[in-house]
């Protein structure tokens, strides 16, 4: 390949390894890289190993494997991995990711990427480097740069702005647990896009983001009296359980009961009535996830990295005008 191209073979070595030394000129870079795509070029990842000790794997750590939202930004993740040459293993988020992190790195684990929806900013900080180098994604930690996000306020927003367009002027929002900063972030853009419209705002909080504790806060909510005509759920799987709540107590979606989730997926369409969400650019996420950590890798230390595809509005028919 580098005779194809007309370089010392140690350029293309670097070049394809992403050293941050390398100096060579952009017309010299895009013919190596023509010349990779050209030949089909795959790595020797046993021999690279052997080599530098680095592997070429990467793991991706979720809090549960049920999650239909993360498959997604494990494709993202995933179809980067596959073009720079790396592999990805994927495994479930435990109470001790320290040790996790450790036993990854006895397998030739180079990095993770750690979506720790469920831990404290304390507790992510506290892992550090350790054993490998970790990016969080989809959620900010404050004190590290470390991280991969989606654009939430804009995407709360939105969903305020779908329901007060409507006419709804009486909106409760289903909170997940305030200390993460996912929480605080989606609930503060939606209340105060909302309240800007006129909308009176009232808070439900759920342990967390999860199907069951949509069920349980909604029943909370919905025993306290039926004063809201819309609902905001910050994740799909809060509106799913808030669905079957309403559901529980005779209240009809959307003609006594508007419902909105930030976040779509296949699922969306197959409830009852299928639900209107704010779907979030997640493939490209973990496609951002992957680069941050390569630099990483690399002995950078990049900016956080934002993904700035929009958020888009998926209209179904769990909203309408209120009664």
């Amino acid at each position: 390949m580098a005779q194809h191209a007309g370089v010392d073979v140690s350029v293309v070595s670097r070049l394809l390894s992403g050293d941050p030394r390398l100096s060579i000129s952009q017309a010299t870079r895009e013919r190596v890289l023509a010349a990779v795509k050209t030949l089909d070029y795959r790595p020797n990842l046993a021999a690279r190993a052997l080599r530098t000790s680095r592997g070429g794997m990467a793991a991706f750590v979720v809090p549960e494997f049920t999650n239909a939202v993360y498959a997604r930004v494990i494709a993202g993740a995933h179809r980067r991995a596959k073009e720079e040459g790396y592999s990805i293993v994927v495994g479930e988020s435990t109470d001790d990711i320290g040790k996790l992190a450790r036993e990854y790195r006895a397998r030739g684990v180079e990095g993770i990427l750690l979506a720790g929806a469920t831990l404290s900013d304390e507790a992510i900080r506290a892992l550090g480097d350790a054993a490998v180098p970790i990016v969080v994604v989809n959620r900010l930690v404050a004190g590290t740069r470390r991280t991969a996000v989606v654009d939430y306020t804009g995407a709360s927003e939105l969903a305020a702005d779908h329901l007060t367009g409507l006419g709804h002027r009486d909106i409760a929002v289903i909170a997940g647990p305030k200390h993460l900063d996912t929480t605080r972030e989606r609930i503060q853009a939606f209340a105060r896009r909302a309240k800007a419209s006129g909308a009176r705002i009232r808070q439900v909080t759920a342990k967390d983001f999860s199907g069951d504790a949509g069920l349980v806060a909604g029943r909370r909510m919905l025993a306290r009296g039926r004063e809201a005509t819309a609902v905001f759920a910050p994740t799909l799987m809060l509106a799913v359980g808030m669905l079957a709540a309403a559901h529980e107590a005779g209240v009809a979606v959307p003609e006594d009961l508007s419902l909105i989730a930030l976040h779509d997926a296949e699922l969306a369409k197959f409830t009852w009535p299928p639900l209107t969400t704010v779907a979030m650019p997640m493939t490209e996420l973990g496609g951002a996830a992957l680069d941050h950590l390569l630099k990483v890798l690399a002995g950078q230390d990049p900016e956080p990295s934002m993904v700035v595809t929009p958020p888009e509005l998926i209209m179904r028919g769990s909203t309408a005008r209120p009664a």
